[in-house]
């Protein structure tokens, strides 16, 4: 989308951001994908920092349920970005 409208912005929020600001992403998806984004990076960053592994994967089963259910969340809400993407493009997985 970021190359499609000539958006420079090499910051993935404010690649979001832009994009919301030009219309091409509603308002309320761009902040739930920036919230999203967020949500994955502190959880992540967290397990890193915490030494117990060293990768990409999020212990589910560590999160409390409160964590759990933002994770929830966000997985729904860049599943339907995703689809949304696939459909705008003509894409499928």
């Amino acid at each position: 989308m970021s190359l499609e409208k000539g958006v420079s912005e090499t910051n993935t929020f404010e690649r979001i951001e832009r994009l919301a600001t030009i219309g091409t992403l509603a308002e309320e998806t761009a902040e739930n994908l920036a919230e999203a984004l967020k949500l994955f990076i502190r959880l992540r960053l967290r397990q890193q920092l915490s030494g117990e592994q060293q990768s990409n994967y999020i212990d589910v089963s560590a999160l409390p349920s409160s964590e759990r259910d933002l994770l929830r969340h966000g997985l729904h809400v860049v599943k339907k970005f995703k689809e949304s993407l696939a459909y705008h493009y003509h894409v499928r997985d």
